[in-house]
C-alpha cells in the first residue's frame, strides 16, 4: 500500500477523507456545510455515510480526486486559511476548480476569487498555443464567474484559432481541437463545438 501523508485539519475530526497520496482528518459537519454533494454522501444512504458500528473508523475514499486541490478546498472549509494559496499557478487553480465544481464547493472560494484574477489575466495575455492552457483558462473563468476574462479568451480564440476539417475550433499551427480533455474538464456548455467555415 502506498504511503500517504496525513493532514490534520480538525483535531476533533470525526472523518478521514483519502485522496491519492493524502489522508485528511476533517470535521464531517464542516465538510457538509461547505458542500451539498458531501452533505448527501455523508448523511444519506450512500456507501460514504457514517458506519453504523461506532467502533469502525469513518473513512471516505476519493480515488479520482487531486490531492493538492482537495487540500485547498478542505482547508478552506475548515478555516485553515494558511493552506489556501494566495496566487496559485493556472494548472493548480484549474484543478482546484474542477474539485470545487464536482462537489459544488465553488462558493467556498469566493473570498479568494478576486485575488486569483491576476492568474487568469496573465494566462489570457500569454496563452501560448497549448490547448490545455486555453481550456484551463476558459474553465477557470467560467467557474469563477469572470465574465470579462471569459469574453477576452473567447475573443482571443476567435481571432487566433482555426476551424479544422470537422468544423471544430483548432489550435493554430498544431490543428489540435480545442475541447475539454481529462486534464481540463471544466467547460461552459455550448461554447465549443461545430463551427461554420
Amino acid at each position: 500500500m502506498a504511503k500517504r501523508a496525513e493532514f490534520l485539519l480538525d483535531g476533533d475530526g470525526d472523518l478521514r477523507m483519502v485522496v491519492p497520496g493524502r489522508e485528511f482528518v476533517v470535521c464531517s459537519r464542516a465538510v457538509s456545510r461547505a458542500s451539498p454533494v458531501f452533505r448527501c454522501m455523508l448523511n444519506g444512504s450512500w456507501a460514504e455515510a457514517r458506519p453504523s458500528d461506532p467502533s469502525k473508523a469513518w473513512i471516505v475514499d476519493l480515488p479520482d480526486d487531486d490531492a493538492e486541490a482537495a487540500t485547498v478546498l478542505l482547508s478552506a472549509a475548515h478555516s485553515r486559511l494558511d493552506l489556501v494559496p494566495a496566487l496559485p499557478h493556472l494548472s493548480l487553480l484549474h484543478r482546484i476548480l474542477v474539485f470545487s465544481n464536482k462537489y459544488d464547493m465553488t462558493k467556498s472560494l469566493r473570498p479568494w476569487a478576486a485575488a486569483w484574477m491576476p492568474v487568469l489575466s496573465n494566462a489570457i495575455n500569454s496563452p501560448g498555443s497549448a490547448r490545455d492552457a486555453f481550456c484551463a483558462i476558459i474553465g477557470v473563468a467560467w467557474e469563477l464567474g469572470a465574465q470579462e476574462e471569459l469574453r477576452a479568451i473567447a475573443t482571443h480564440m476567435q481571432f487566433h484559432c482555426d476551424v479544422n476539417s470537422s468544423g471544430c475550433l483548432a489550435m493554430p499551427m498544431t490543428g489540435y481541437p480545442v475541447e475539454p480533455t481529462p486534464e481540463t474538464p471544466l467547460m461552459p456548455p455550448m461554447l465549443l463545438g461545430k463551427h461554420l467555415r
